[in-house]
């Protein structure tokens, strides 16, 4: 309980996977242009890309139909040469009629023994802090005192700002 809560935090701070999951986000319509992850990072595969065509009928892309470009560990899916994202069905309400489901989180050589694959060592290090913290502070709270946020050790703040994916 307490170390998932410190992956979870340092999985906050950072807008980073580090557990292999699988995910989908979801758009109203394509981009004008790319697609770019900046979320979800690393993300490791691209498992389908569907929408909802302009008629409203559900549609997957063939993988021909775009290309993945991986930058580091942001992902850029972009349509296939002399190609465009096609017409989704117009229902500006709607937030799935493009639904991307992927892949993402770093690798894992051994999950069952515990192993943390490839994870950077600064998350590594800002994990056990902070479930050392969690540890050691979880009576911290004083009956009729308001909590206004989740306290992260100054140490494990330093290390992960170090690993966090930013917005430009």
């Amino acid at each position: 309980m307490i170390l998932t809560a410190a992956i979870e935090t340092a999985e906050a701070h950072t807008k980073r996977a580090l557990v292999r999951k699988q995910a989908k986000w979801y758009a109203n319509s394509f981009p004008a242009g790319d697609i770019v992850f900046d979320d979800y990072n690393p993300v490791r595969d691209v498992s389908s890309i569907s929408y909802k065509n302009s008629t409203g009928v559900a549609t997957t892309l063939s993988t021909a139909d775009y290309n993945l470009d991986y930058v580091g560990d942001t992902l850029r899916i972009y349509p296939a040469y002399s190609t465009s994202w096609p017409d989704t069905y117009d229902y500006t309400d709607a937030r799935d009629n493009v639904t991307i489901t992927f892949t993402a989180g770093y690798n894992s050589t051994n999950a069952t023994q515990g192993s943390t694959g490839d994870v950077p060592e600064r998350i590594k290090a800002a994990i056990k802090i902070i479930a050392a913290d969690l540890y050691e502070n979880r009576e911290s709270v004083v009956v009729g005192t308001v909590v206004n946020s989740v306290h992260i050790p100054a140490t494990a703040e330093k290390l992960l700002m170090q690993e966090a994916t930013l917005r430009f």
